[in-house]
């Protein structure tokens, strides 16, 4: 026998596109949530069976949640709906969700990462040290940015310790609980509520009462592996002496022995 799929969707265009489409599977009793996203203004993103919890919190984090469960509340969508797809979801892929949680486009934003005061303290120091040595203001300047962008050249990527993470995160996300674990216990929690709109915030809810400490612990393994990492090596060292006209040891010193 043929299976017979029904769709449903809740849809909106303003202030951003936004659709998400379950087909349901009535003869295996499958759900599959399926969103598509677009701001407008030149980010989009469109998720599958397996990213529909990244989905949900993309938009419920978004300026268009309030519109999104107003078409949610007029669609066919029922809470048992919601209930399936986000099981499907993270039963597919135990790491849904914490892409969005750990702060999404943190992956890709590298010394961004380092709060601007905590960096620029940093710097402070070495150019400090280089006044210190009686060079002119010109100099530091481009001499201090030469050995934190040298210092730094070769550290792992923000991406790398993103997805190193995100996978520690998978295997003991809180109180040795699995990331899928936690999802599921949310999904208990929020089961008392009878409509889509309410269930589905409720779990958002639940979810997200983790983000800050998360992303917290983000930032603090980003700091501490590009501080671990941080070297200027003696070949490094000859080549700004060349290009600055400055001493190896004043570079060294300031460079190398005033480290974070």
């Amino acid at each position: 026998m043929r299976s017979r799929l029904t769709m449903k969707s809740a849809t909106i265009y303003n202030p951003a596109y936004i659709n998400m489409e379950i087909a349901k599977d009535i003869d295996v009793g499958e759900i599959f949530g399926r969103w598509s996203v677009d701001d407008n203004i030149g980010w989009r993103w469109s998720g599958d069976d397996e990213s529909f919890i990244l989905g949900m919190l993309r938009v419920l984090k978004s300026r268009a949640s309030d519109q999104f469960d107003k078409e949610l509340e007029e669609s066919d969508i029922t809470k048992d709906d919601i209930k399936k797809a986000i099981l499907h979801s993270i039963n597919k892929d135990p790491k849904d969700g914490l892409y969005s949680l750990i702060g999404d486009n943190n992956a890709y934003l590298d010394f961004q990462n380092l709060a601007d005061d905590e960096y620029y303290d940093r710097e402070h120091e070495i150019k400090q040290c280089l006044k210190n040595n009686f060079l002119n203001e010109e100099k530091i300047d481009s001499l201090a940015d030469d050995i934190i962008y040298k210092a730094l050249s070769d550290v792992r990527s923000s991406k790398e310790i993103f997805e190193e993470y995100e996978q520690e995160l998978v295997k003991d996300f809180k109180n040795g609980k699995t990331w899928r674990d936690f999802v599921k216990d949310s999904v208990k929690a929020c089961d008392h509520h009878k409509t889509a709109k309410e269930f589905m915030t409720c779990v958002f809810e639940e979810i997200m009462t983790e983000e800050e400490s998360i992303i917290e612990g983000y930032h603090e393994k980003f700091r501490n592996a590009y501080y671990e990492d941080y070297k200027l090596d003696d070949e490094t060292i000859t080549e700004l002496v060349e290009k600055h006209d400055v001493s190896d040891k004043i570079i060294s010193h300031c460079g190398r022995d005033i480290r974070w």
